[in-house]
């Protein structure tokens, strides 16, 4: 690319090489020698006039080359500038189309590198041509966007934040007050409202006057670095011996490694405390492969750190991610073969998918409302009654023990066994039926009866809880046999506090139940406040099984020597309404301890204070009932019973329903729902996998001959016709949609149809559909239970009419079309029919019934 510039230069240069080969030709003109010399006096005069000349013109060609010398820098020192002045129009190109990007407007890369080229030509002042190269600007637009996160005012968002907004805009901005800008930009919450009165100061001392800030309300490095600590422990959940499981532990060890790091501040994460919470959570044979490298470390002199650890963790995930690793949890599935069933219909053919490679294992989804999470910490499965479990569990076809399907309670891996004391049955302990005991009746008298019993403190102790700038004083239990912190809903109402609806599974000796409350966060420290305990994860409940201390602690603690010195605290409300677990465990560390002898209470002292516990009474309390009493209700039993039994009518022969009827009954009774004034109920399946067969072909040549009775009597055909536009009409018919109409669409049954017409009625006609129509050996009625008779004896319908002294008969119009079945049933419900009723169209439109039209099961509905 030559400039106006060079070319200037060049010119002078030509000008300059041309001067001294006129001087010359002078010189050689002076010195010609055909010049005639009268005398040696003039002879030397004229040479000495010639040098004279000749000195003046090399002084002047001297100082015509410092002229052009001069001049030549001048218009190297413009070519410069022009060339700054056009690199600096382009980067501002650059940035305003980068900008322009940024908003979404997308520009051209053949329009900027034709922009380009006219703005060199235009510098160029000429029409030479100009080479060019890619603009950065199309290199960057080529390049994706690139999405910067916010910031809140999170604590521990705070050097990610700062890390990306160096990278993305103070390498790229330069301005102090465009970085402002962006700054106040990219923070919102309470970091935007730290910083936005920043921008009325100047820009060289706004930008760093913003950075100060967020520096010093949210970037001290020791309290960022220990929220990054707490984050992580109170994230810890049981780990899996599976790679998914171990691999999101990894990347959040890992990452927590990597933030410290960069700060520096390794010193919690290396501790003892820190590195067991972790390990806890590990599967038992991790935990071993972990004690063997912890041992092995300490062999070599050194003690295991939290980097050793991380790099543990992901050794273990990786090796459970590979192929050997995956046999360990999930076993070992054979490449199969599976062949696709012949489509039935009018494109027949057969279809093979062979499947070489070994299948990921599919998802745990609970059998009753197939959601993803197990069956056993489903709600609506612990909620139901445990022999409606069992219906449950049968009906899925699930696993007795581990409640998962696939296979049977012969090959199940999974360890479960019944908790329930004295129970050696197969089975999970949701599915524990309680034997039925006979209650015997004692007959008897209680002549005289004793009671011993000695008051036992269970480690009491009066606290305050705070929350949300409220206080409140109360008692709390210190349960060792607990993994779970809980309160009451009073003392959550006490402190302002309402907390987030949740459930918990609670085991007892009762069994296992579920529970609803709210989860929230408190805190509690001694009475004395020297010490605070965080309690991160506190369930509420309505009430607690804990009784309150009935004696006064300090009062029985003086009666001991050894406890008679230690400072217990009482409160005036005696009500325990707190109940602190194992997974709270610096609230039951023993600090000191006071021991008398045996059989003697003693005391501990935790963070919160002294604890009483044990018997406070050295001898036992014994009380005495005499008792008395003739019973005679036996003798008047069984006289009122002999009584009866001459004197009572006849009884009523019960009916009694079939195993198939009462299956029937609850599968009807447990899915019928009303919707929009109609009953839906589901098909009475006998086997869930339903109909997998395709029989167009039943339901087609019925449909042909249907069409040659039609076609030969108009009048049918009008009333036929009538009777489908009207059921689509009232919505008891509705079409498949196209995307049903696949031959392997889930059960794909059609029913073929006919008229009929009683006697006594010719005028009305009926559209009777045939659900005994046999495909393959079997038809729908076959798949379907029959359901029980219900229908009311005629002796009983007598009796109810002439119970009242009038008698009113009705009847209800399409009453068994207008209950609906589900979307799932309703392919099973097809039948054939030309589109608009009219049989020269030759194509057949597919309907689907959508009520149900089976008159051999009638469900009462209360």
């Amino acid at each position: 690319m030559q400039t106006r510039s060079e070319k200037q230069i060049s010119e002078q240069q030509s000008e300059s090489r041309q001067a001294p080969i006129f001087i010359n030709d002078h010189v050689d003109n002076l010195s010609c020698p055909g010049s005639q010399v009268s005398s040696s006096k003039s002879s030397l005069s004229r040479i000495t006039s010639a040098q004279s000349s000749l000195l003046r013109a090399q002084l002047k060609e001297k100082q015509l080359r410092q002229e052009l010398e001069l001049e030549k820098k001048l218009l190297k020192a413009r070519h410069d500038v022009e060339m700054a002045e056009l690199h600096v129009k382009l980067a501002t190109d650059d940035e305003r189309n980068i900008e322009e990007y940024e908003r979404g407007s997308v520009i051209d890369n053949r329009e900027q590198l034709e922009r380009y080229v006219k703005d060199c030509a235009a510098m160029a002042g000429g029409d030479a041509p100009v080479t060019v190269r890619k603009s950065a600007v199309v290199e960057k637009l080529d390049m994706p966007k690139v999405e910067m996160s916010y910031f809140d005012g999170n604590g521990t968002d705070y050097l990610r934040f700062t890390k990306e907004f160096e990278y993305y805009v103070e390498n790229r901005v330069k301005d102090p007050g465009q970085r402002m800008l962006y700054l106040l930009h990219y923070c919102k919450g309470r970091a935007k409202a730290a910083i936005q009165e920043c921008v009325i100061l100047r820009p060289e001392s706004a930008y760093a006057r913003a950075k100060g800030i967020l520096q010093d309300l949210f970037g001290e490095i020791h309290v960022i670095a220990r929220n990054r600590i707490e984050d992580m422990i109170r994230s810890l959940r049981p780990v899996a011996e599976d790679g998914e499981s171990l691999s999101r532990l990894s990347i959040q060890l890992q990452n927590c490694l990597i933030a410290l790091t960069e700060m520096n501040y390794l010193s919690d994460l290396n501790s003892v405390t820190t590195l067991e919470r972790i390990v806890r959570i590990l599967p038992i044979a991790v935990r071993r492969n972990w004690a063997r490298l912890a041992d092995a470390r300490n062999q070599e002199g050194q003690e295991p750190s939290f980097q050793d650890l991380c790099q543990f963790v992901s050794t273990e995930a990786r090796v459970a991610r590979s192929r050997y690793g995956r046999l360990v949890s999930e076993g070992f599935n054979r490449p199969n073969a599976q062949v696709s069933p012949n489509r039935q219909g009018r494109h027949g053919g057969t279809s093979f998918a062979i499947q070489g490679e070994r299948t990921p294992a599919p998802k745990r989804l609970c059998i009753l409302c197939r959601s993803d999470h197990a069956t056993a910490s489903c709600q609506k499965f612990v909620g139901l009654d445990v022999r409606d479990r069992w219906s449950c569990v049968r009906r899925h076809r699930a696993c007795f023990l581990c409640l998962e399907v696939g296979h049977r309670i012969d090959h199940c891996v999974s360890g479960i066994k019944c908790s329930k004391v004295h129970c050696s049955g197969k089975h999970h302990p949701l599915l524990h039926v309680e034997p039925v005991v006979n209650q015997v009746a004692e007959q008897g008298t209680c002549a005289a009866t004793m009671h011993y019993g000695t008051a036992v403190m269970l480690g009491v102790i009066p606290v305050k809880v705070r929350a949300r700038g409220k206080e409140t004083d109360t008692y709390a239990f210190l349960d060792s046999g607990s993994d779970v912190t809980l309160v009451t809903k009073d003392l959550l109402s006490s402190l302002g506090l309402e907390g987030t609806p949740s459930s918990i599974t609670l085991t007892t000796i009762n069994g296992v139940s579920q529970v609803q409350g709210n989860m929230c966060e408190l805190e509690v420290a001694s009475m004395d406040e020297n010490e605070v305990i965080r309690l991160d994860r506190v369930f509420a409940l309505p009430s607690l099984p804990v009784n309150a201390p009935s004696l006064s602690v300090s009062q029985e603690a003086r009666r001991w020597p050894h406890l008679q010195e230690l400072p217990f605290r009482e409160l005036d409300d005696k009500r325990v309404t707190m109940l602190i677990g194992c997974d709270v465990p610096e609230a039951h560390w023993v600090l000191d301890q006071r021991l008398g002898s045996r059989k003697q209470p003693y005391a501990i002292k935790t963070l919160l204070g002294w604890v009483l516990l044990g018997p406070l009474h050295g001898n036992t309390e014994r009380g005495t009932v005499n008792y008395a009493r003739i019973s005679e209700d036996s003798i008047k039993d069984d006289i009122r019973s002999l009584r009866e039994a001459e004197l009572k009518d006849t009884e009523e022969i019960e009916r009694s329903f079939s195993i198939e009827d009462r299956k029937a009954s609850e599968l009807v009774t447990q899915s019928t729902v009303l919707e929009k004034e109609h009953y839906i109920i589901p098909l009475p399946w006998k086997d869930p996998t339903k109909v997998t067969d395709n029989n167009y072909v039943v339901a087609i040549n019925p449909l042909l001959n249907l069409k040659q009775r039609l076609s030969c009597d108009k009048n049918l055909l009008a009333r036929y016709v009538d009777g489908v536009n009207t059921m689509l009409k009232n919505g008891y018919a509705l079409p498949v949609p196209p995307e049903q109409l696949a031959a392997n669409y889930r059960s794909s049954w059609y029913l073929p149809h006919h008229p009929v017409m009683k006697p006594k009625k010719p005028d009305k006609l009926r559209l009777v559909i045939d659900c005994a129509r046999n495909f393959r050996g079997y038809s729908l009625n076959n798949k379907l239970y029959q359901g029980p008779d219900t229908i009311a004896e005629l002796v009983g319908a007598l009796l109810r009419f002439r119970g009242k002294p009038i008698g009113v008969v009705a009847d209800i119009a399409d009453m068994l079309m207008q209950v609906k079945v589900p979307v799932d049933d309703r392919g099973a419900l097809r039948f054939l029919w030309w589109q608009d009723g009219w049989l020269g169209v030759g194509r057949e439109e597919l309907l689907r019934d959508a009520s149900n039209p089976r008159t051999d099961l009638s469900e009462q509905l209360q």
